[in-house]
C-alpha cells in the first residue's frame, strides 16, 4: 500500500514535469530560414578556408622543395636615383 502511494506520487510528479517541459498545445518548431542561411554560410566559409589551407600548404611545399624559382629581375633599374621618378615621387 505504501509503495503504491509513493509510485502514484512519483507518476504525478513526472507528469507535471513533462507538462512544464513540453506543453501539449505547443508544437515543435521548424528550422527557421535564418538559421538555415547562417548554417549554409558557415559551411561555405569552412570550405573556403579548407581550400586556402590546402593551397598554402602546396605553396609551402614548393618553396621548401626548391621548385619555386626566383622572381624575374629584368625590370629593376641599375641606378637607384631613378626610383623616385618610377613611383611618382618628387
Amino acid at each position: 500500500m505504501e509503495e503504491n502511494k509513493i509510485q502514484n506520487e512519483l507518476e504525478k510528479l513526472k507528469e507535471e514535469i513533462i507538462a512544464k517541459i513540453n506543453p501539449a498545445g505547443r508544437k515543435k518548431k521548424q528550422l527557421e530560414w535564418g538559421s538555415a542561411v547562417v548554417t549554409g554560410l558557415l559551411a561555405l566559409l569552412t570550405a573556403v578556408s579548407v581550400v586556402q589551407a590546402v593551397s598554402a600548404a602546396s605553396i609551402l611545399t614548393k618553396i621548401n622543395g626548391g621548385q619555386a624559382g626566383p622572381v624575374s629581375t629584368s625590370s629593376v633599374p641599375s641606378n637607384v636615383s631613378d626610383l623616385p621618378d618610377m613611383v611618382g615621387g618628387c
